[in-house]
């Protein structure tokens, strides 16, 4: 994978094989440490320890930004390294990510991420633990 997982490496790699005309997607199950948005309000919930599925998207296409506002993301930053905030404002120049616990929202400059990753879902530990 690459270098955006230099602390942590993946617990698992999954391909994803396309459907007819689809695109093919190469989901990676990370581990989140923290407990900023183990909130009820959080659009997804998540606690210290959780797995999370994720894929990269293409930070080129306006698209990526605008279709994940109001989700939870993986920012991939130069300064802070691997981030799981909710993205909430972009522009050309910065986004705006939040955080529920404690409930805090701080800009990120474009310049300075490397990656976005959309966030689909917590995998189940019981699943991660499976042979």
């Amino acid at each position: 994978m690459n270098n955006y997982f230099q602390n942590q490496t993946p617990a698992k790699m999954i391909s994803i094989e396309p459907r007819e005309g689809g695109m093919h997607i190469n989901y990676s199950i990370v581990r989140c440490y923290g407990s900023c948005l183990d909130h009820p309000q959080s659009p997804l919930q998540l606690k210290n320890g959780d797995y999370i599925l994720m894929y990269q998207l293409d930070t080129s296409s306006v698209s990526s930004w605008l279709d994940n506002i109001g989700k939870v993301v993986c920012i991939a930053s130069k300064r802070y390294g691997l981030l799981v905030k909710i993205l909430t404002f972009y522009s050309p120049w910065a986004i705006r990510a939040k955080m529920m616990n404690p409930e805090q929202e701080f800009y990120i400059p474009l310049n300075d991420i490397e990656a976005l990753f959309t966030i689909d879902q917590v995998v189940p530990e019981r699943i991660m633990n499976q042979a």
